[in-house]
């Protein structure tokens, strides 16, 4: 059971589906889009690919959206009694999917980041761009000679993970 707080509110929200564990190689999230008026979360990455749950706030009137609107904008905390020491809470709400491949700005065109076809390299972190530097040059290739399975290896490793 997991419990947003506003001053003397709480909603309450049964999300089986997250299967929280106190376990501090797991990271957790929980974004709260006030415009759309959707609290999702899941977690690994932040992404709408790893959300297990998601909760809309239905409203009929237009002050039933402003209510909800001032509600989710003031949440500032998850319930302490929820031990987690890994959540995250996200006032910038994911609502688009992110591109999982990365291209250098001269190889793009418009349509592409409009899309969400490829993201930017310079979308990255500091030091994701360094690390995609030293791994994007044209004679750089995963699956060589001395490895001919390396991307299966790499695959195999992420899908045996254990966890949730």
């Amino acid at each position: 059971m997991l419990k947003i707080i506003e001053e003397n509110k709480i909603i309450e929200e049964k999300y089986n589906e997250l299967k929280i564990i106190n376990n501090e190689n797991i990271f957790y999230w929980i974004s709260i889009d006030s415009q759309n008026q959707v609290i999702m979360g899941g977690g690994g990455e932040a992404r709408l690919e790893t959300s297990k749950f998601k909760n809309s706030f239905p409203y009929v009137i237009p002050t039933e959206y402003e209510k909800n609107k001032k509600f989710l904008e003031s949440i500032t905390s998850i319930d302490e009694k929820v031990n987690i020491n890994s959540l995250k809470l996200l006032k910038d709400p994911i609502v688009n999917r992110v591109p999982l491949i990365v291209k250098k700005t001269n190889d793009l065109a418009m349509n592409d980041i409009a899309n969400y076809t490829y993201l930017p390299h310079s979308f990255l972190t500091p030091i994701n761009q360094k690390l995609y530097e030293c791994i994007s040059g044209k004679n750089f290739i995963l699956n060589d000679k001395d490895f001919p399975c390396f991307s299966k290896a790499i695959e195999y490793s992420i899908a045996s993970k254990t966890g949730w």
